[in-house]
């Protein structure tokens, strides 16, 4: 067959073989065969592709993308054996219950009783009634009954007896709650808070809240999700002894749940709005507290000596508890760098007021350690509250982070060339600066214990790794920094917060500031009959110039005489500002800063200095625009 049909070169004589003759008459008989249809081989496979011929037949013309109910098939086995074999074809009618999930999408328009194409599997577009936007897919809709109920529904929602949310809405009613919660739990694993995912911890607790409220509160649809049933739970729960605060965590939870299901129109309403919050100010079940001054130094000392120390103690035997075990000084080393890193960890949390998850997420190329004004860069994806930040570090803090990295530093080279590698000659940008370990609580209670300070005080209070935040806030508010300054360090949005949350009110000294802040005002010793002519103004005494010396200076006294009864009582007073200066500076050396600017007589000094005359009151200078002389009408 080849070397009957070789082809004929250009310029060679061209003779025809009888095979090649005989092949060209074959393959016009087989064209010829084909065009009239009558020699189909029964032995051909029908390939299905999803495309098929498809006959009208549902009395009227149908436009493209219509879909048709498939009837039965266009030839039968009895009357065309062949078609039937090698060609599937359907007759198309009007689609109704019956035909659920038998139907054809027409890819052409056809024509009542005629032939057309039609898709009957695969993926093509298709004419579809869209009710929901939350609807996943489209089926055959149900006869004549429930068109008339969705023709009845639109006509309510054009009368104004439903809205479209309660229209919409209608549609899931019958759908159990469980699939309801499933489709949520799938968006939270698709949502975006912030530019970051939803923590799968927060995610799990969404969905243990809701499935508890949804067993105990035997709710089997969405209309049994009401405020009233989630409230009476909530009752239940806190006469069992659940917190104000889980509470809360729960009532979040179903809320949450129900605004989306409002969202997606699964819900013409959000049942959830109303329901009120437990009080967490009446139950708080843990209380921070702020660590004073020294109670963190000794945390410090004990956070760098636990791991040797911890490592060199013996557990058993007759020596059980004395540090003499055998340990490597490589080992020593290693542990000693460990409880480096371990206060440092705790020296950045109170110096900066970072919360755990913020630290753990800071690397070496987002510590400004050299430049002019050392800082922190934290990024918004890693904030709480989602925006960056630039955290400022003391000149202290950020001396300890570069010895810190340079330490590392050395030690990365130092294993780059006992391992034979090429030496780095900065540590990599995306290395974690500080490494958090996961269980932080934990080491510090031991820590704390160590350091023999309590982890609960006699009023419940407890220390944690928050609390060190807390202890930032407390320290910035005990060295007089301004409200608002402080807030902005701690990246709050409320002063409130800073205020009533963070700050630990037994650390601010407010006995020892009334004592200072107050003035001294002694009661003069006279008989009621006197007393009251002075106050009653027919004494003929002259209260103003009686009480004007004792209360401001004037320019030829300067300050109180030493002959004014209020001397003693002014000597007392300063003599007990000194005092609680010296006591505060011990507790804080912010505070021991600010109380070197003080004059002589404990008073902080003013950031404007007067100038000028002293006014003859010695309440104010005299000016050469303002007269000092007396008013008539004030004789």
């Amino acid at each position: 067959m080849v070397s009957a049909l070789r082809k004929v070169k250009s310029g060679d004589p061209m003779r025809i073989p009888a095979a090649t003759f005989n092949t060209f008459v074959d393959s016009a008989r087989d064209y010829l065969q084909r065009q009239q249809g009558t020699a189909q081989r029964p032995t051909q496979a029908f390939r299905q592709t999803g495309i098929v011929p498809i006959k009208n037949a549902s009395g009227a013309d149908a436009a493209r993308f219509t879909v048709l109910g498939i009837d039965s098939p266009m030839f039968s086995p009895s009357e065309a054996a062949d078609s039937f074999a090698n060609q599937v074809a359907f007759v198309g009618v009007t689609a109704t219950a019956s035909h659920a999930g038998k139907f054809a999408v027409l890819l052409e328009p056809i024509a009542d009783g005629e032939i057309g194409k039609a898709c009957v599997s695969g993926v093509c577009p298709a004419v579809v009634n869209v009710i929901d936007a939350g609807h996943q897919f489209a089926d055959i809709a149900a006869g004549q009954p429930v068109l008339a109920k969705l023709e009845q529904r639109c006509e309510h929602v054009k009368a104004g007896v439903l809205t479209a949310d309660q229209a919409a809405s209608l549609d899931h009613q019958q759908t159990p709650i469980g699939q309801h919660l499933d489709a949520y739990l799938q968006h939270l694993d698709m949502k975006k808070h912030k530019g970051r995912r939803v923590c799968k911890s927060h995610r799990d607790n969404v969905e243990r809240y809701l499935r508890r409220i949804i067993n105990e509160c035997n709710m089997a649809r969405l209309s049994d999700l009401t405020a009233t049933a989630v409230e009476a739970w909530m009752i239940q729960q806190e006469a069992k002894g659940m917190g104000a605060r889980t509470l809360n965590v729960a009532r979040s939870a179903a809320v949450a749940f129900a605004a989306w299901c409002r969202k997606t129109r699964r819900l013409a309403n959000n049942p959830m709005r109303d329901l009120p919050r437990a009080d967490e100010a009446s139950d708080r079940r843990r209380k921070r507290r702020a660590l004073t001054q020294r109670e963190f130094c000794l945390l410090l000392d004990a956070a760098r000596r636990r791991p040797v120390m911890e490592a060199m103690t013996i557990r058993r035997g007759k020596d059980a508890g004395k540090q003499k075990a055998n340990v490597r000084e490589s080992i020593k080393a290693e542990l000693d760098t460990l409880g480096w890193e371990r206060s440092l960890i705790y020296k950045t949390f109170v110096m900066t007021g970072l919360r755990k998850k913020e630290l753990a997420s800071i690397t070496v190329g987002q510590a400004a350690l050299d430049s002019e004004t050392p800082h922190l860069i934290l990024n918004a994806k890693d904030a709480k509250n989602g925006k960056a930040a630039r955290i400022p570090l003391t000149v202290e803090l950020a001396t300890d982070l570069r010895e810190w990295v340079a330490d590392r530093l050395e030690r990365a080279r130092q294993a780059a060339s006992k391992a034979g590698t090429s030496i780095p000659l900065t540590l990599p940008p995306d290395e974690k600066l500080l490494n958090v370990p996961t269980a932080l609580v934990k080491i510090l209670n031991r820590d704390l214990k160590l350091a023999g300070v309590p982890k609960t005080d006699a009023r419940g209070r407890t220390i944690d790794v928050h609390s060190l935040r807390h202890t930032f806030c407390t320290w910035m508010q005990m060295a007089g920094v301004a409200g608002r300054k402080t807030q902005a360090a701690m990246r709050h949005s409320s002063r409130a917060l800073t205020d009533d949350v963070y700050t630990d009110e037994e650390s601010l000294e407010v006995a020892e500031a009334v004592e200072m802040a107050m003035p001294s005002l002694p009661l003069a010793k006279a008989d009621s009959d006197q007393a009251m002519a002075v106050a009653t103004g027919t004494s003929g005494v002259e209260v103003a110039s009686a009480l004007a010396p004792a209360l401001a200076p004037t320019s030829d006294r300067g300050r109180q005489s030493a002959a004014n009864p209020g001397t003693r009582g002014e000597t007392r007073q300063r003599d007990g500002r000194k005092d609680v200066a010296r006591r505060v500076s011990e507790k804080s050396p912010q505070v021991a800063s600010a109380q070197r600017k003080t004059d002589a007589c404990g008073r902080p000094h003013l950031s404007v200095p007067l100038t000028g005359a002293m006014g003859r009151t010695g309440l104010e200078p005299v000016t050469s625009c303002v007269s000092s002389r007396r008013s008539s009408h004030l004789s």
